[in-house]
């Protein structure tokens, strides 16, 4: 979604294949609350908000409830999207490939933990970052493995990393060059105690 005006503006992205919910309105949450339409007033400003979701419309007070692939259950929810400043005079076409990049970034889910991988390609760098949606891990070890294009182990990195207040882990690795064509590498994280906390995954 973007939102532009004669000065540029604000591109968000979706990252990964989780979509989310968002809208641009020039009005605040509570501004919307008014009791009729006339008393809606307006904003010069525009007002960005981005949800994980809204449950859809039953309720069962005078007709059915929602349908279950409709609602929002209780439970630790995460997703994740990036703010893109733009220009004012960007094509649709120019936007399409500069989010592209955001949205094929790998991320998966693996029980209550995620595991995402960003490719810094003029600086042969990776970042990794273990989210902890339940919060219940002091501290984690990530690492890296780079294989060649015949799936022979090239080289293998580790970091230990801390917790920090939202939940989330991250390592930077610095590779020896940018990978080069069909090689590819594993992201993997342990608990202190060496048991997996996420599955591997492959970066492209």
């Amino acid at each position: 979604m973007a939102a532009k005006s004669a000065a540029g503006g604000l591109m968000v992205v979706a990252t990964g294949d989780r979509l989310f919910e968002a809208n641009a309105l020039h009005f605040t949450r509570t501004g919307l609350a008014a009791g009729h339409p006339y008393q809606l007033r307006p904003l010069k400003q525009t007002v960005l908000s981005v949800n994980f979701g809204s449950r859809g419309t039953g309720n069962q007070s005078c007709g059915a409830a929602t349908l279950p692939e409709y609602q929002l259950q209780v439970g630790h929810k995460s997703y994740s999207y990036t703010l893109l400043p733009i220009p004012a005079a960007a094509a649709l076409d120019t936007l399409n490939t500069a989010a592209r990049q955001y949205r094929d970034a790998p991320s998966f889910a693996f029980g209550d933990y995620e595991i995402s991988a960003a490719i810094h390609e003029t600086t042969a760098a990776v970042t990794l970052t273990v989210v902890d949606n339940v919060q219940d891990l002091a501290s984690a070890t990530l690492l890296l493995a780079v294989y060649d294009a015949g799936g022979r182990l090239k080289s293998v990195d580790s970091a230990s990393v801390a917790i920090t207040g939202a939940g989330d882990y991250t390592a930077d690795f610095v590779l020896s060059a940018p990978l080069s064509s069909g090689e590819s590498a594993k992201a993997f994280a342990w608990k202190d105690d060496n048991s997996p906390v996420t599955e591997s995954r492959l970066i492209p």
